[in-house]
């Protein structure tokens, strides 16, 4: 009877730890982290998920053998290359990348960084008069744009880039140009702006309470 109860406690342990390691492993919702009130956004709830149907779309299409590679298990065999072993390759992620998580963009209210649409649009379109080229050119606003990725932390996701320390915050060497980067959760934010960095972490009301059930079903 004693040996009984103590298989049924190990095992009961077991459990528990199995489905703590599981809830460990994949981190919370990236919609959690998107403030309310933000221009606009994009949710991907599932880096894994997503990149594994378009595995299964380009199989069924017949069109596996464009995006071949050696078989690991038998050099001899082809074998599909997984989107998400390219799309890690191609951004250079490190092994702090967690595909179980989200990944979102998002640009923040232009407004509450004094930034003006109408002038954004009317400079990339090369808008004004004669009477501006008189007058020094405006430097081009930092947009309020943020990426969010799942990872451990900016140095183990980002390492490729040569994060070094500024402030509060890290900055990274990426292609499109120099970018803040930090830890929020189990993510990494990303942006050309700090301000939009510190927003994010001071937001207290987010997108997630202003969506109807079905959107946040489809996001989570």
């Amino acid at each position: 009877m004693a040996n009984l109860r103590r298989i049924l406690s190990i095992s009961c342990i077991l459990l528990l730890s199995a489905s703590a390691w599981a809830q460990a492993d994949k981190p919370e919702p990236v919609i959690s982290h998107i403030p309310a009130g933000s221009m606009g956004f994009v949710v991907v709830p599932s880096v894994e998920a997503m990149t594994g149907k378009i595995d299964k779309f380009i199989g069924e299409l017949g069109l596996g053998q464009m995006l071949s590679q050696p078989d690991p298990a038998d050099a001899n065999k082809m074998v599909q290359m997984p989107v998400l072993d390219m799309l890690k390759g191609a951004a250079q992620l490190g092994e702090g990348f967690n595909p179980k998580g989200g990944f979102a963009a998002v640009m923040l209210d232009l407004k509450a960084f004094d930034i003006n649409l109408m002038e954004l649009m009317g400079g990339a379109m090369g808008g004004g008069g004669a009477a501006e080229e008189t007058t020094q050119p405006k430097p081009e606003p930092k947009l309020p744009v943020v990426f969010f990725i799942p990872g451990k932390d900016v140095k183990s996701l980002l390492g490729a880039y040569n994060p070094e320390q500024a402030g509060k915050y890290m900055k990274v060497a990426l292609p499109p140009g120099p970018m803040f980067a930090g830890q929020i959760g189990s993510y990494v934010m990303i942006s050309p702006s700090d301000k939009a960095l510190d927003a994010i972490a001071a937001a207290t009301k987010m997108a997630a309470s202003e969506l109807p059930a079905e959107q946040l079903k489809a996001v989570t």
